[in-house]
């Protein structure tokens, strides 16, 4: 059901809220604890079914989760994706846009970690807070920014493909890729591995091919 407003949502048009992205399907906003995604050229029928999708890649994740393992600073690090963030509200916006939200994650993006680190730290103040999570994604900004050759930087490019792959696979879509922009990066070093948390299942949604779905 199409909703007319996000429940929660403060009377103020999305412009007022903190920019976070401008992507190739959608404008991203911050709003506290939450995160909107307004969609600038997709029906509301493509976007409610995209968010099934994401959902669905949610219960997918959780069941079967993503495993490797890299050598990560000379030490065998495994990397593990068991969350995608699922979507909690599919409405229109003030605009009669297609409009999404879902739960802020504070993590490093992958993409980010790749900056110039003067760069990296101007966007770890506006979106981190944790004391931990600072920590680890400076060490990883610099580990990644002065990597030469590049492999670790490689691998983990490589291995969110990989993701996107078991995903269509288990979906029954194809051509899906999840990119570097839509995953991010939480540390869990005592167990000597690092959750990837995908925040978005396309980079490209109008290129991906969807299963019929029983009505």
């Amino acid at each position: 059901m199409i909703e007319d407003r996000f429940p929660w949502q403060e009377e103020r048009e999305l412009g007022a809220f903190p920019s976070l992205s401008k992507g190739i399907d959608s404008n991203v906003y911050r709003l506290g604890e939450w995160v909107a995604k307004e969609y600038q050229h997709l029906s509301i029928g493509e976007v409610q079914r995209y968010a099934r999708f994401q959902n669905r890649a949610r219960d997918v994740l959780a069941r079967k989760p993503y495993k490797t393992s890299i050598t990560f600073k000379g030490a065998a690090t495994e990397l593990v994706a068991e969350r995608a963030v699922p979507v909690s509200w599919v409405g229109l916006s003030a605009s009669g846009k297609p409009l999404t939200y879902s739960r802020f994650v504070e993590a490093t993006n992958l993409e980010k970690l790749l900056w110039r680190p003067e760069k990296f730290e101007a966007y770890k103040k506006a979106e981190m807070t944790d004391s931990g999570l600072c920590s680890f994604a400076s060490e990883m900004n610099a580990f990644f920014w002065n990597e030469y050759p590049t492999r670790v930087q490689d691998e983990f490019h490589y291995h969110v493909c990989m993701l996107s792959r078991r995903l269509d696979s288990e979906l029954g879509t194809s051509g899906l890729y999840i990119s570097k922009y839509n995953v991010k990066l939480e540390p869990d070093l005592a167990r000597g591995r690092i959750n990837l948390i995908v925040t978005d299942l396309a980079l490209y949604i109008e290129r991906v091919e969807f299963p019929a779905e029983s009505s």
